[in-house]
């Protein structure tokens, strides 16, 4: 689903209960790709985390040159600083949701999940292609979509 949009499945190494996935095309606006969670959020898949640096996007290249170290907040909880708070690393330089399994998900979930991030993908394409700034179309309170009401089918008779 990642290459259909143009985005990358990234490498976690060790790491087999969460994925992640480049939002490079979405815009360098970081507005507009935090939307990109909130957008999934409203379609009933939460637990994802959009994870934006504060340099552009597109000061980065894809070859060895990692470019200017991004620079993510810091969070201090009872006298402690976590760096990059929220973020599976500090010095990650594009922008990325990830995803994590839970416990006891079903196959006829991650089909639903799957089927739900590439309608939010093709919706975001769609506002890209009549506006070259996504931004202007959250500020402007126009409809991204129904709030979520239920769960999962499989969820909602769970017991």
């Amino acid at each position: 689903l990642a290459a259909k949009y143009n985005e990358k499945l990234l490498i976690c190494d060790h790491n087999y209960i969460s994925c992640a996935v480049s939002l490079t095309t979405i815009g360098s606006e970081k507005s507009a790709i935090t939307k990109f969670g909130s957008l999934l959020f409203t379609r009933c898949c939460s637990g994802c985390r959009v994870v934006v640096p504060s340099i552009p996007t597109d000061s980065f290249q894809e070859d060895d040159d990692p470019g200017p170290t991004p620079i993510l907040p810091s969070t201090t909880v009872a006298g402690i600083t976590f760096t990059a708070f929220g973020a599976s690393s500090s010095t990650y330089p594009l922008p990325y949701f990830t995803a994590a399994v839970a416990l006891g998900v079903q196959q006829a979930e991650l089909d639903e999940f799957i089927k739900r991030l590439d309608k939010t993908f093709a919706y975001v394409r769609k506002l890209q292609a009549r506006s070259s700034s996504l931004t202007s179309h959250f500020e402007n309170n126009e409809e991204t979509t129904t709030p979520c009401t239920a769960a999962t089918p499989s969820l909602a008779t769970a017991s």
